[in-house]
């Protein structure tokens, strides 16, 4: 691939939207909050009980998402943070990752938050998800800032669940403003114990608060995610990588991959 073709091709697939605008119609069906929660310092937790048998059929891989709407609110795409519920292994959970600063997030404070019992109005999921079920015995590269955490969470689950799919190893590089941010640090705490390489990049690195920090916990130096996979440096040979969170991230992180050599066929995104 040439370097224009190149340039191109991360951009298109870094800025790649759903083929079905969120306009566009779609079955909604009201679902019980389960359980609200906060999950570091900048999100919002939540578990919706899903008891639709063409909705949990919907939702076949990690990493794929739906529309949620609340009260008066307009439908927004949302990630599924929790993995398919597969051959009765699983909850009838469809767990979702808020941030507090998004307009949802807003909306949402703007109205009291979300409470246990409310209803939310969901759509059946979408989108192609991550191959997860294709990286047995490979490396696999997992990238995302911010919220995009919530749908490589999932892929992790599902390695779990179905450990004959697993990876022969896993690197996350995972991106936040601030170290406060990080959502699922108990789970991610559990992953790189299970052998997992976890590099943190914090795009405001505050020395005083890392000091309160256990040892290990943050990848010192490391301000976006791009540098973290650079003093990684893992081998890229065989490797699949999964991206999610911001475009511009995104962008960057594929076409730095295209130029390492990485085949497009082994980058993926959700959508």
């Amino acid at each position: 691939m040439k370097q224009d073709a190149l340039t191109d091709y991360a951009h298109r697939l870094a800025y790649t939207r759903p083929a079905r605008g969120i306009g566009a119609k779609r079955v909604r069906e009201p679902f019980r909050v389960e359980r609200v929660w906060d999950e570091g310092a900048r999100y919002i937790g939540l578990s919706v009980a899903i008891d639709d048998g063409d909705f949990l059929a919907s939702h076949v891989r990690p990493g794929q998402y739906t529309t949620f709407q609340y009260g008066e609110m307009k439908p927004r795409f949302l990630a599924i943070a929790s993995a398919p519920k597969i051959e009765g292994v699983g909850e009838s959970c469809w767990d979702f990752l808020i941030d507090r600063d998004s307009g949802l997030g807003a909306q949402l404070s703007e109205v009291n938050g979300l409470k246990v019992g409310r209803k939310i109005l969901l759509s059946p999921a979408e989108g192609a998800g991550f191959p997860a079920e294709g990286a047995a015995q490979r490396s696999v590269l997992l990238f995302c800032t911010g919220a995009g955490i919530a749908s490589l969470r999932p892929v992790m689950q599902y390695w779990h669940a179905h450990p004959e799919a697993a990876p022969a190893n896993v690197a996350l590089y995972y991106g936040e403003s601030d170290l406060r941010d990080f959502a699922y640090g108990g789970e991610i705490a559990k992953w790189r114990a299970g052998g997992v390489r976890v590099q943190r990049a914090v795009e405001n690195f505050d020395e005083a608060q890392a000091a309160t920090l256990p040892p290990n916990w943050i990848s010192p130096g490391h301000r976006y995610v791009q540098h973290a996979f650079e003093a990684d440096a893992p081998s890229l040979k065989g490797a699949m990588v999964f991206v999610s969170g911001s475009p511009i991230m995104m962008e960057i992180i594929i076409e730095k991959m295209l130029r390492l050599g990485v085949s497009s066929d082994s980058i993926y995104i959700n959508v």
